[in-house]
């Protein structure tokens, strides 16, 4: 069988994602299995030791099941004890019949039993382990050193990711074993960035971004650690795809699915709504954003709903998940990274040290997408590049409501939360080959920028703000001065195309308060603790500084009316100008398609 020229054209871009996803998984696994990661008599990685330690816990207490914790003829356990005599003596049991005690426990593993060890013994041993009546034997990996972990059941995060390590400890209860679906789970990623980017840009563009998610740090770090993120990107991607593809109800499944496995995979039913607000009615929109989503997590929650007590109990387990997400951790834990600080690249969160294993995107990827999304934005609402819309909602969604979550008042968010939206990241920054390819996108957004009144004057506005904020900050001038010039400078941007005197004394003062509401919020994110305390201190000197920006603001902007108008009047020429030549240009292309049909005939 042959394949024609064009045929293996088509071909070649899939036999590339094939090899970069093989290779993915490869180097995954050669890592897992080879760095270190997993060596250590008991050795869980970074919140491993929550996850699969309430996988464990689910699947013997919900599915009445055990893991398959059989190693070379011996079997992983965790042995209990009431009293530290008993313990001795068991201790010195296994030893003495081939056995090895791996983890002698300090903290109580659980109520009542305050000695414990985590041992691999025989099989015949454990058989009279288990007839013992004064010790309680639990098959599998030995639990990591936490008070309460043998009956720890995760539930501040819904179960959907626990489920799949439970399918995976029935197979074998071991670090290596633990993170392969981890690393399936990057390797669909790629393969769905992939998917969309070919739907949206082109097949070359695709593997293009394939291949930048599958060398992205964080895609890295999070595919080699058994945590429930990896599995929420995934999921948020297939319902990125879905929504590209118009199949808004099949994205609605993934978004309740992505929910399903931590309560910010719901994050993502903001982005639906903003893809599909003009393509959905009401109805259709409905079910997308809450019905459908909400179906797909309470079948999920099917289990703990019956084990936990009904469903009103289950009802209460969310109110106080909600309550959990929405407070700061106690201080002393892992360093904090809150969302913008996702874009410098501070604070990345460690996971491991030797291999050094840090959960953080590429700040080069971050910071590109900021540009990148004002040159997007109009291509997306003018639906000039079908599919944009729907990769920009999918990235800022999350974000804002990341943020949302900080003043709402969880201040410790961490580095290894950008895997959700790190895909979406690398999608965005890949539209730069396809800009690259097509310029002539980038002139229509240069046109509908000058030319177009509501997208042009929505750019100045936020430059605007951008000039009073920076300016506000460092120039090195006495404050009523500052606040002079800043307020000036500013208003004459938001101002400069606007001829109507009313509008161009709201906008003024409108650019001047949003930037003093900006301020405060910077004061906030930096000050959380006294920034209050601070502005009811200052509450009559802020309140004269605020009055004192708009009116030089409002008073600017009446001064440089006569600017304005010569501003507007360039701006008038050149459009004249550009509406001409397209005239001229459309009348050749009319003139030659004339001649070719003359010619023809």
């Amino acid at each position: 069988m042959t394949i024609s020229v064009r045929g293996a054209k088509r071909l070649l871009p899939k036999i590339l994602l094939l090899v970069i996803a093989v290779g993915f998984i490869a180097h995954q696994v050669h890592f897992v299995v080879f760095s270190g990661l997993t060596k250590g008599d008991v050795k869980y990685v970074s919140d491993e030791c929550w996850y699969v330690s309430s996988a464990r816990n689910m699947l013997r207490k919900y599915f009445g099941l055990k893991p398959n914790a059989v190693i070379d003829g011996k079997v992983y356990v965790t042995v209990l004890c009431r009293s530290s005599s008993i313990l001795d003596n068991i201790t010195s049991f296994i030893e003495m019949n081939g056995g090895k005690v791996l983890k002698r426990y300090e903290h109580e593993l659980k109520e009542s039993y305050p000695y414990a060890i985590g041992a691999i013994t025989p099989l015949n041993i454990l058989i009279s382990l288990k007839s013992r009546s004064d010790v309680l034997v639990i098959e599998g990996y030995p639990y990591p050193d936490w008070d309460g972990i043998i009956d720890y059941m995760n539930l501040e995060h819904p179960p959907l990711a626990k489920y799949i390590l439970c399918l995976t400890l029935l197979v074998s209860d071991n670090p290596v074993s633990w993170k392969i679906p981890s690393i399936i789970a990057g390797a669909l990623i790629i393969i769905f960035a992939y998917l969309v980017a070919s739907r949206v840009f082109s097949e070359w563009i695709a593997v293009v971004a394939a291949l930048a998610v599958a060398v992205e740090p964080v895609v890295r770090s999070m595919s080699v650690v058994a945590m429930l993120d990896i599995y929420l990107a995934l999921f948020s991607i297939i319902s990125l795809y879905f929504a590209v593809t118009g199949r808004y109800y099949l994205s609605a499944v993934f978004i309740g699915l992505a929910g399903s496995v931590k309560m910010s995979g719901f994050f993502n039913a903001l982005a639906i709504m903003v893809s599909g607000w003009r393509k959905l009615s009401n109805v259709k929109l409905l079910l997308c954003v809450i019905i459908i989503p909400a179906l797909v997590y309470l079948t999920v929650n099917i289990p703990i709903i019956v084990k936990e007590g009904g469903l009103i109990n289950w009802i209460n387990l969310i109110l106080w998940a909600l309550s959990w997400h929405t407070s700061s951790r106690p201080p002393g834990g892992p360093p904090v990274a809150n969302p913008w600080d996702w874009f410098i690249g501070h604070n990345a969160f460690p996971l491991h040290y030797s291999p050094n294993l840090y959960a953080m995107p590429s700040p080069f990827l971050m910071l590109a997408t900021l540009p990148l999304t004002v040159i997007l934005v109009p291509l997306a609402l003018k639906e000039i590049v079908p599919g944009v819309g729907s990769i920009l909602s999918w990235y800022w969604a999350p974000i804002v409501m990341y943020i949302l979550l900080y003043f709402i008042g969880n201040r410790t968010q961490y580095s290894f939360y950008t895997i959700h939206i790190t895909p979406f990241a690398v999608l965005l920054v890949v539209s730069i080959v396809y800009l690259a390819l097509n310029t002539r996108l980038l002139v229509k957004v240069l046109d509908i920028y000058v030319f177009e009144d509501k997208y042009r004057n929505s750019l100045l506005f936020i430059i605007a703000m951008v000039v009073f904020i920076v300016t506000s900050y460092y120039m090195p001038l006495p404050g009523i001065y500052r606040v002079f010039i800043s307020a000036l400078t500013a208003c004459t941007v938001s101002t400069l195309f606007i001829d109507v005197r009313k509008k161009r004394i709201l906008v003024a003062f409108l650019t001047v308060l949003a930037s003093y509401i900006t301020i405060v919020t910077i004061w906030f994110i930096q000050f959380p603790e006294g920034a209050l305390r601070l502005l009811t201190r200052l509450t009559p000197l802020s309140a004269l500084s605020l009055i004192i920006a708009s009116l030089c603001g409002i008073i600017a902007s009446v001064l440089l009316e006569p600017l304005s108008g010569k501003a507007l009047e360039l701006l008038h020429k050149l459009e004249a100008k550009r509406m001409g030549n397209s005239s001229s240009g459309n009348k050749q292309v009319l003139e030659e398609n004339i001649n070719e049909e003359l010619d023809s005939e």
